[in-house]
């Protein structure tokens, strides 16, 4: 046998032989006998943590660490010893039956002195043939949650952790709160046939703690803040299993239904600028479902009216988690609820935080600012009018004007800004004004953890069809940076065409020359104004066509003033190519004065009222120029083409000149150069794109009465 009878040993030693000393041996708490083994406990938790000045913090209460009654669940295995099959037992011991009986205590349980309100000790004797793999289950505050461990033992070893569960509750669980705990590694037991040992044991209670931070409130001003005046968990678990593992499932947990709400705690503790409403209790909750997971109903006054607003167990922020993933409650675990100010708006922020329950309270408060969602975007019709996403794109064929509704949500009101592009004055639709956006009140959802707001916008019809973005800024109410954008894209087709403009390094660019109709696929030595366009005089808004070889649309230099070619009262100068003064650097009009301008082309540009670009449009200036050459482009067909937008091609048609004698005024150089006016004037020569191939495209400057195609680019 391996029995040691210690305590036996030491009584017989003084003697003690009489029917009275065994009577005596038999009923002290060490001793142990045939079949018997002693288990001395101490329980408790691992102490308080410590902040980084060495202070200490103590957070859990001397209630939530309190143990009023103890139950402990022991079983043993069969094994077999010499040969002999010696069976295992079950076996429960309660704090709260007499000291030294069959299923009480053999030392009764104590708080220990200089503990922290945290350890308690006990002792219990167990009785077995044999020892093999012994458990023990403890359950600490089993009597005051309601807890019959004599039922479930005698339901058997395998039933018990689908039978060991708590109550069933109509409150919030309250202190002495329920404990668990379990040793699984009496090697002693089974190495000396029982015996006595001592054990250590963590417990951990089955709730959740939930304490709630007001941070919005304003001790102050009770009419700008929120002031918190009640709390309540609505979904709360109505029991809980008290062991864990493979023998209780995910479903058995979900399974367990829920109390729609819980009466409220109003022991709301103001500390400062803050106020404080701790200890909740709850059974954990996956909180995976929706229609059963566990929230949080705060009740007060905001900014002066009475409120409530129930907060879902969810990351609200990136910290921790996916915006929106559910947090689960978990036992033995605190949980932080920050409601936090706002800035300058309607705000029911909140943050969540979990820590360890001992973890001491030093959390960095701070509101959660997030981009307004922008859900429900229509129009009242899509003729002419379509939605992808957030863009809404005007096609000009049909559209007569639409109304777009949308609405958003966030932790704040939204407000919002109108901004536009390309267009950037609005013209094409009379001005900023001529979009009209209309906010709705904002409203507080208060299931949603959120304000939304609705909002109506008039799409007008366009006066002038030219590309244009309405940028509707949806801002985050109390910091304008954090914002989501809905756009309104005009996207008409250019002038007289059906094709669309080309967006090219940031700007509109027209898709074909003035007076082009359609995209070249190629350029030959026969001049096609639908795939050309047509040739001007830098200042005159005269198109001229092609005339290799020939005059006939050529006059004399006039010696008139810019003024007066210009008005042309008597029809003299329509569609005629006016000689250049060779004198004055080729130019068609007398006022023109070498270095100086005459007070017509004061602006040193090439007027915008005898510009050929259709309304919207206009001539590009030198810079513009500038950022074409930066590019890189292919030569293909007497075209070149951007190799950063396809859609960017440059037909190579020509010059009419203004250099050769009696050639004066004829068209040369098509499908083999291009040349492209630009509205800028300097030292007496315009600004003009020349283009010989695709490795030699620069810009440089050309006499006034040379006559060359024209690109328009938007204004």
């Amino acid at each position: 046998m391996k029995k040691k009878l210690m305590a036996l040993a030491a009584l017989l030693a003084l003697g003690l032989s009489s029917c009275n000393d065994e009577e005596m041996i038999s009923s002290n708490p060490h001793y142990v006998g045939n079949g018997e083994a002693v288990l001395r406990i101490s329980m408790g938790y691992s102490g308080a943590q410590t902040r980084a000045l060495g202070d200490k913090i103590e957070i859990g209460t001397k209630e939530e660490k309190t143990i009023s009654s103890v139950a402990f669940i022991v079983k043993t295995e069969t094994e077999t010893v010499d040969e002999e099959e010696r069976a295992g037992a079950i076996n429960y011991f309660l704090s709260e039956e007499d000291l030294m009986s069959a299923n009480g205590l053999t030392e009764p349980l104590e708080l220990q002195v200089n503990s922290g309100d945290s350890i308690y000790t006990c002792q219990i004797k167990v009785k077995s043939d044999g020892w093999g793999t012994p458990k023990v289950l403890v359950i600490a505050n089993y009597k005051e949650n309601g807890v019959d461990i004599p039922a479930i033992v005698r339901a058997g070893w395998d039933k018990i952790p689908a039978n060991l569960v708590s109550a069933t509750l109509t409150a919030n669980p309250n202190t002495p709160l329920l404990m668990y705990g379990h040793i699984d590694d009496l090697t002693e037991w089974t190495t000396n046939g029982g015996g006595e040992v001592g054990k250590t044991i963590k417990m951990e209670r089955l709730v959740s703690r939930i304490d709630i931070r007001n941070n919005a409130y304003n001790a102050a001003d009770a009419g700008k803040g929120f002031t918190l005046s009640s709390a309540r968990l609505v979904n709360a678990k109505q029991y809980a299993y008290i062991m864990k593992g493979a023998n209780v499932t995910e479903d058995m947990v979900k399974a367990i239904p829920v109390a729609g709400e819980f009466p409220l705690h109003t022991n709301v503790v103001t500390d400062g600028d803050i106020q404080k409403l701790d200890t909740l209790y709850t059974y954990e909750n996956p909180n995976a479902d929706p229609l059963t997971a566990t929230a949080i109903q705060v009740n007060g006054t905001f900014r002066g009216a009475r409120t409530s607003k129930l907060i879902k167990m969810k990351y609200p922020d990136k910290e921790g988690g996916v915006i929106g993933d559910p947090i689960a409650l978990t036992r033995n675990t605190r949980y932080i609820v920050n409601i936090n100010p706002a800035k300058d708006s309607l705000d029911i922020d909140w943050t969540i935080t979990v820590k360890d329950w001992t973890e001491a309270d030093t959390i960095t408060i701070r509101p959660s600012y997030t981009v307004p969602v922008i859900e429900d975007m229509s129009l009242s019709t899509t003729t002419g009018a379509t939605i992808d996403g957030k863009v809404v794109t005007i096609d000009d064929a049909t559209f007569a004007g639409t109304e777009l509704t949308f609405r958003t949500s966030a932790p704040q009101a939204s407000s919002y800004a109108v901004d536009f592009a390309y267009d950037t004055k609005a013209a094409s639709i009379g001005g900023p004004d001529g979009l009209v956006v209309e906010q709705g009140a904002p409203v507080l959802v208060y299931s949603g953890a959120k304000v939304t707001r609705e909002y109506r916008v008039t799409i007008p019809a366009q006066t002038k069809k030219v590309p244009m973005d309405a940028y509707i800024i949806i801002r985050n109410g109390s910091y304008d940076t954090i914002n989501d954008t809905i756009t309104v894209r005009y996207l008409p087709n250019y002038d007289n065409t059906t094709i669309k403009p080309v967006l090219y390094k940031g700007q509109y660019w027209a898709p074909v020359n003035v007076g082009a109709t359609k995209v070249p696929t190629s350029v030959s030595t026969t001049w096609s104004v639908v795939t050309c366009g047509y040739y001007y005089q830098w200042g005159r808004n005269v198109p001229l066509s092609y005339r290799p070889n020939n005059l006939s649309d050529v006059i004399e230099y006039p010696n008139k003033t810019y003024a007066e070619i210009i008005a042309d009262e008597e029809g003299i100068y329509t569609n005629k190519f006016i000689k250049g003064l060779f004198s004055e650097s080729y130019t068609w009009f007398s006022d023109y004065k070498g270095e100086g301008l005459s007070s017509a082309l004061s602006g040193n540009e090439w007027p915008r009222e005898n510009q050929p670009c259709p309304a919207g449009w206009r001539i590009p200036t030198k810079v513009e120029f500038d950022r074409i050459v930066e590019d890189s482009y292919t030569k293909k067909n007497g075209m070149v083409i951007s190799s950063t937008n396809s859609e960017f091609i440059l037909p190579m048609v020509g010059i009419r000149s203004a250099f050769s004698g009696d050639g004066y005024g004829t068209s040369i150089n098509m499908s083999f150069t291009g040349y492209y006016w630009g509205a800028t004037l300097t030292s007496g020569k315009a600004s003009q794109l020349y283009i010989a191939d695709e490795k030699t495209i620069r810009v440089t400057s050309e006499s006034l009465a040379c006559g060359c195609p024209i690109r328009c680019i938007q204004e």
